[in-house]
């Protein structure tokens, strides 16, 4: 576990190598599987989530305590939401070893950042319609 936790988006085979080299006790990578999976540990398709820095955390922290006591505040609110799509390349899909409940922790998560692929962007806007008047 200690060897897995350096890093969650290695594969089966490093965490092998890792655990040979630092521990001297040969095992296999089906051993190795069958154990991560007896404490409940398995290959995940990672989240995908913005790479935020401790300066934009920090922002994010203080926006959010200015508005924690806001209760009516929130009806004024027009909420979007958006996805992008690229247009090729591969899914991009990466895993990760973790738990059921570890999915959104810092080391689980697959970063994002801006790139110059080809891609669609789609917003979806909500707003809360009166129907009283």
């Amino acid at each position: 576990m200690r060897v897995l936790n350096e890093n969650r988006r290695t594969n089966i085979k490093e965490i092998c190598e890792n655990f040979i080299s630092s521990t001297s006790t040969n095992i296999s990578t089906i051993t190795l599987k069958r154990h991560l999976h007896s404490n409940n540990i398995y290959g995940r398709i990672g989240a995908k989530k913005p790479f935020i820095n401790a300066a934009n955390k920090m922002k994010r922290l203080n926006w959010a305590k200015i508005r924690k006591n806001w209760i009516t505040e929130w009806e004024n609110i027009i909420w979007s939401d958006e996805s992008s799509f690229e247009v090729f390349g591969g899914d991009g899909r990466k895993h990760v070893w973790r738990n059921s409940q570890e999915k959104y922790k810092p080391n689980c998560l697959i970063p994002t950042f801006k790139s110059g692929q080809e891609s669609v962007m789609v917003w979806v806007v909500l707003q809360k319609i009166n129907l009283d008047h």
